[in-house]
């Protein structure tokens, strides 16, 4: 979740990335990897529903783990429940801020990975958007 968040800051508030083709190319390599960690399995979050969840409470004398005492988790950005939709959204207000200019650099970052580009497609269907 905070690496696509951070890469999608890096591709959508940079606009200095796509003003040479040095920057089109370091954008591209961007994007692909910021869609290839969405379609990774580890992308997709589970949760455990703490009715679900049981403890087993036991005790071994080599060796004891202490259960309870793990740090919780501290999610840094919990607004954010779906961290693709604010990719795709982000990723769609760049696109029509300079309509023509990044859909086109996309289609050429993403030509060699066709499966790359139909997730993305879906993923701006999902989201009820159209790459412009």
């Amino acid at each position: 979740k905070i690496m696509v968040l951070g890469l999608t800051k890096l591709l959508c508030d940079i606009p200095a990335l796509v003003s040479n083709a040095d920057g089109q190319q370091i954008w591209g390599r961007l994007l692909s990897s910021t869609l290839r960690i969405l379609a990774s399995q580890n992308a997709q979050q589970t949760t455990i529903n703490e009715d679900e969840y049981e403890v087993e409470i036991t005790y071994d004398a080599a060796y004891s783990r202490l259960q309870f005492a793990a740090r919780a988790t501290h999610d840094p950005f919990p607004e954010v429940t779906d961290p693709s939709v604010v990719f795709v959204q982000q990723l769609y207000n760049v696109c029509t801020s300079q309509p023509g200019k990044i859909s086109s650099i996309i289609r050429t970052s993403l030509q060699s990975d066709p499966k790359l580009m139909a997730g993305l497609e879906v993923m701006f269907q999902n989201a009820g958007l159209q790459l412009v």
